[in-house]
């Protein structure tokens, strides 16, 4: 079930991919383009027309023909598509029940691994210590790095405050958390919520 997709050291998200997730879709993108499909990225569509031969005309005002097509987008971007015929009233209904979450992942590079010494984690509830509501480890080349998520009403919070606010909060809650104090040798974040994509 899902509990298996959680962090932790029992958690699918601990697992790599070698390569990273970029080599997983390449590899996907080679075996298909392999068979004569063609993959058009970052072609934001405008409408979609025809039943047997499909004319799917971009922003950018290319067009192009063809038998199939499959869309990669978040179900809520489809209504800024328009169809000829009209998607059916239930597809219709699905894409526009299904809203985005709001979510910001940070990524916090050091110089230590300090958290993973246990006489210092705290043992109360994430929710309770910042915007952070999971956290695991990893590494960012040789150092050793945290990766958290901040969901739901924290992102929501989150996202309209300067970046250097939401690190600062970040790392408040990881010095509550192991009582470390150390500055990360490299922070990052992508704020999902700000995307359009």
């Amino acid at each position: 079930g899902m509990e298996a997709l959680g962090d932790g050291e029992l958690g699918a998200q601990k697992w790599k991919l070698k390569g990273g997730m970029t080599r997983l879709s390449s590899c996907l993108q080679h075996d298909i383009t392999g068979r004569g499909a063609v993959i058009r990225t970052s072609s934001v569509v405008e409408s979609v027309s025809g039943t047997e031969r499909i004319q799917v005309c971009l922003k950018s005002g290319h067009r192009f023909t063809c038998d199939r097509v499959v869309f990669a987008l978040s179900p809520q971007l489809v209504a800024g598509i328009r169809f000829d015929p009209d998607l059916p009233v239930d597809r219709k209904a699905i894409n526009n029940a299904l809203l985005p979450g709001h979510a910001i992942k940070v990524i916090l590079v050091f110089d230590e691994a300090f958290w993973l010494d246990s006489k210092s984690a705290c043992t109360l509830p994430f929710m309770e210590l910042g915007p952070v509501h999971n956290l695991f480890h990893t590494q960012v080349g040789e150092k050793p790095a945290l990766v958290g998520l901040i969901t739901g009403a924290a992102a929501l919070a989150c996202e309209t405050l300067e970046k250097e606010e939401r690190k600062r909060r970040v790392l408040d809650q990881i010095k509550v958390m192991y009582g470390v104090a150390s500055e990360p040798v490299v922070y990052l974040e992508r704020v999902w919520g700000q995307e359009e994509f």
